[in-house]
């Protein structure tokens, strides 16, 4: 409940519904749709039927998971501390690394 006694925020405390508004607006928000994904959609309804749909997205769905094979692989490394302690220092690297780039966007 911020700066009620602005207007435009008094009569938003007042309005029903309009307080799930930021929730509805951040949901709206974070929805990525993989492109890949929004393609075979596409595709999909060009098919125009639900077998044709549930075979397409099955192939879809396996080949994508291809890719994820090989990280079954390197799962046991995930327990060997030195590997541990790298990745968090490129953690803390690539969060400074973006943190600069949106300071420095900013900025400019």
């Amino acid at each position: 409940k911020t700066a009620p006694k602005l207007p435009l925020c008094a009569w938003a405390m007042r309005a029903k519904g309009v307080q799930r508004l930021p929730f509805v607006l951040g949901f709206l928000v974070g929805i990525n749709i993989c492109p890949p994904f929004a393609a075979g959609l596409v595709r999909v309804l060009e098919l125009g039927g639900a077998a044709q749909g549930l075979a397409y997205f099955s192939a879809f769905f396996a080949g994508t998971t291809l890719y994820l094979v090989p990280l079954f692989a390197v799962v046991p490394l995930a327990f060997v501390q030195r590997l541990q302690s790298a990745g968090a220092l490129a953690c803390g690297l690539s969060g400074l690394w973006f943190a600069g780039l949106g300071i420095f966007g900013l900025i400019r």
